[in-house]
């Protein structure tokens, strides 16, 4: 057996066993632990700086985030076929210090007062934080058995869900009062700190057959990891409630400043309360995962939050009050943490590791696309009607999407996504 890979299945343990004795993973979670912190603070501050350098422009702060979404959804597939033609070790290293020079080039056009540097920037961060993904969700199941994958993703997902409450607070914070430059210093360094611990890694070589020196033609290798995720009759169903997600989620995020005010009759900063209820409720729900993830099914689990989650949307888009907004977000938010858990986890186990770069930087490429499809649909449905239309039509697409995925899936289809 290779060093790449990890001994055969055993038993499940403890999250506490599983990164003491998987060193590989628990450099892998120790790296992003750090990083997501700094892109974290990193996002709220060039948002924040966009917004007041532009003179309280919001379409400036919406240029930002589209510059953050092209690479994902124009390159995506393309450099998930980098990650499976060469070591993930060496794309992830190098992805790390990319992104940390990108970082203080970002600063330098924040300084500058230049919105061209930035917007280069963060297009240029993005696109490799692209490869840097595909290569780490390739090597997560390298580095841990197939019994305790689960386990594995709930641990990565707990971690950004407390980096996406500490973060925006802790960037907000710090640009209120020195400005941009400590955050932007911090970003680096955790890019830095991150690289030096993921050259202890192994280098995680793909399959042959992947190789550079036995390669073939890109547009071929991405109809590759087409057929392997169109093989998995699990995987493509449960990808259209994941993309109907995805539309939902850009809608919300969308109308819900104007929702508060227009259909709510609250000021629209009070958005921080429904901010912090879904991370706290999404980190409550991914740290108890960790616990439960050996005795969830991946149906049953998908299926539950899927449901959970389109009942939460339309009691959001009908609610007349802030604490009944809040309740509905809640809910959401406690099913999302475990849906996105065993989506990932059921991508990880249906296709060969030979193309899962391929296939994960596909999804999120797909993903980009409906998030932003969402997100502009719902603007213009706000505009024409008012905010709560555009909850309604974004809770009736997700429902939708559970019904004709999921609930059409049986166990079968899942048992045969499974590693033997």
């Amino acid at each position: 057996m290779s060093r790449d890979t990890v001994e055969p299945e055993s038993p499940p343990r403890p999250a506490t066993s599983l990164l003491r004795d998987s060193r590989p993973f628990a450099r892998l979670w120790a790296a992003h632990s750090i990083s997501v912190v700094g892109d974290a603070l990193r996002v709220i501050t060039v948002a924040l700086w966009a917004y007041t350098a532009s003179g309280n422009s919001t379409r400036a702060v919406a240029i930002v985030m589209l510059a953050g979404q092209v690479p994902v959804i124009a390159l995506g597939p393309f450099l998930g076929t980098i990650a499976d033609r060469f070591s993930r070790r060496p794309i992830m290293v190098s992805a790390d210090l990319a992104r940390a020079a990108l970082s203080l080039l970002t600063a330098f056009g924040m300084a500058a007062g230049s919105l061209p540097v930035v917007l280069g920037a963060v297009t240029l961060s993005a696109g490799f934080s692209v490869a840097f993904s595909a290569a780490r969700s390739a090597a997560i199941p390298l580095a841990v058995t197939p019994a305790h994958l689960a386990r594995a993703n709930s641990l990565m997902t707990t971690t950004e869900q407390v980096s996406y409450v500490i973060g925006p607070l802790a960037g907000a914070a710090l640009f209120s009062t020195v400005g941009f430059a400590p955050a932007m210093l911090i970003d680096a360094v955790s890019y830095l700190a991150s690289a030096l611990l993921l050259r202890t890694l192994p280098a995680y070589r793909p399959e042959a057959g992947s190789r550079a020196g036995e390669r073939t033609p890109m547009l071929a290798e991405i109809r590759t990891g087409m057929r392997a995720l169109r093989a998995s009759r699990a995987l493509v169903i449960a990808s259209v409630t994941y993309l109907c997600l995805a539309v939902q989620a850009g809608a919300n995020n969308t109308v819900m400043i104007g929702f508060l005010p227009v259909n709510l009759h609250r000021p629209p900063s009070e958005v921080a309360w429904l901010s912090l209820a879904n991370g706290l409720a999404q980190i409550l729900t991914a740290s108890m995962f960790i616990a439960l993830a050996a005795r969830l099914r991946t149906a049953a689990t998908l299926s539950v939050a899927a449901v959970v989650m389109a009942v939460g949307g339309w009691v959001l888009a009908m609610s007349t009050g802030l604490a009944v907004a809040l309740c509905a977000v809640t809910v959401v938010a406690l099913a999302n943490s475990p849906f996105t858990i065993a989506f990932a986890t059921l991508r990880q186990t249906a296709v060969p590791n030979a193309v899962q770069g391929r296939v994960s930087a596909t999804l999120t490429s797909l993903s980009g696309i409906a998030f932003l499809t969402g997100a502009q649909a719902a603007g213009w449905l706000a505009d024409l009607r008012d905010p709560r239309w555009s909850l309604i039509a974004a809770a009736a697409v997700f429902t939708v999407g559970t019904v004709v995925g999921l609930c059409g899936l049986g166990r079968r289809d899942f048992r045969a996504a499974q590693p033997p």
